[in-house]
C-alpha cells in the first residue's frame, strides 16, 4: 500500500529539512523529501477541501482518461475540475500525465498519512 505523507509543522522546520537535504545531496548522498508540508491545519484544509478530496477519490476509483471525463464523472464544471486538479498537482496530491493535448489525472497512493508536529499554532 502506497502512502502520501503530510506533515503539519512550523515552516522553519520544513526549511531546515530542505537545507539538510541539500547539504546531503551536495555530499553525493541522494536525499529526497517524500512528504508534503503545511504550516498549519488551516493551510492544509484550504488545499484538501471536501470537493477536492472527492476529486481524488474519483480519480483513484474510476481512473478517468482525461480531466474532461473526470468532470463528467463528478457532475462538475470542467473549468473548476481543471483548476482544482492543477492546485492538487502543485500541492503534491495529484499527478497529471500529458498524453498529446490531454491531461490524465493519477493518484499514485492509497492513503494519506497526516502527522502533526507539536508546536504548530492551530487555527480553529
Amino acid at each position: 500500500m502506497k502512502v502520501k505523507k503530510v506533515v503539519i509543522e512550523p515552516l522553519d522546520e520544513f526549511f531546515n529539512d530542505i537545507k539538510n537535504a541539500a547539504v546531503e545531496n551536495k555530499k553525493g548522498k541522494s536525499v529526497k523529501l517524500d512528504y508534503v508540508s503545511f504550516g498549519s491545519i488551516e493551510e492544509f484544509n484550504k488545499i484538501l477541501t471536501p470537493k477536492r478530496k472527492q476529486l481524488l477519490d474519483a480519480v483513484k476509483k474510476f481512473k478517468p482518461r482525461s480531466l474532461r471525463q473526470l468532470a463528467h464523472i463528478l457532475g462538475r464544471d470542467y473549468k473548476n475540475v481543471y483548476r482544482n486538479a492543477l492546485l492538487l498537482e502543485k500541492a503534491g496530491f495529484l499527478e497529471l500525465r500529458k498524453e498529446g493535448n490531454i491531461l490524465v489525472p493519477e493518484v499514485p497512493y492509497d492513503e494519506i498519512d497526516i502527522k502533526i508536529k507539536v508546536g504548530v499554532e492551530l487555527h480553529m
